[in-house]
């Protein structure tokens, strides 16, 4: 999430420069119906959609027809090579396991779109230089258009560090939304999932 992809030896991240428009490249654990309609939300708003990943071979490639160009990465392992920002759109009581599964680099970062869980479900997938955090749009996910239709002056409520939160915010602005950080000791959002 900063120019600085240094930290300890062993932990650089090894992807190409940035993306030309200077905004994080983004990535998706999870090809649902929350990870389609954010991925195509974040592409009609000029943030570049790069990777996504899926157990389920048929959701992996309607995102991938979606947003065509986006690679199809083959394990939620291999995610951290290919982007900045990583949206882990997976079920709930998922997100552990898939968290404990990823690796991010210094400069990197992973955010889920929960409102039931904190942002510190995903510190097995954290680094020293990374960070983690949350996205939770306060929009029902049942219907892709809908969601889409809906994304546009919902709230958005966010959860991590400060650079990481000011990012977060930018992307919910840019699709429309309104961004509302959450303080560190929260209690769990409504489920519109």
């Amino acid at each position: 999430m900063n120019d600085d992809h240094g930290g300890a030896p062993g932990h650089r991240h090894p992807h190409p420069p940035e993306d030309p428009s200077g905004r994080p490249r983004i990535g998706f654990i999870g090809a649902g119906r929350v990870g389609c309609a954010l991925g195509v939300a974040f592409a009609r708003a000029g943030w570049p959609v790069a990777a996504v990943a899926s157990r389920d071979p048929a959701h992996r490639e309607r995102f991938r027809s979606l947003l065509p160009g986006v690679q199809a990465v083959p394990t939620a392992a291999a995610m951290s090579d290919e982007v900045d920002l990583l949206f882990i759109t997976v079920p709930d009581d998922a997100l552990a396991d898939v968290a404990a599964q990823v690796r991010l680099y210094a400069g990197q970062a992973a955010v889920h779109t929960s409102g039931a869980l904190p942002a510190d479900v995903l510190e097995p997938a954290q680094a020293a230089g990374s960070a983690i955090g949350s996205f939770h749009p306060l929009v029902a996910f049942a219907d892709q258009e809908a969601a889409l239709a809906a994304l546009p002056g919902a709230t958005v409520a966010l959860e991590g560090s400060d650079e990481l939160v000011s990012v977060l915010a930018q992307l919910a602005s840019d699709i429309g939304a309104q961004p509302v950080r959450l303080p560190p000791s929260r209690q769990p959002l409504p489920a519109l999932h």
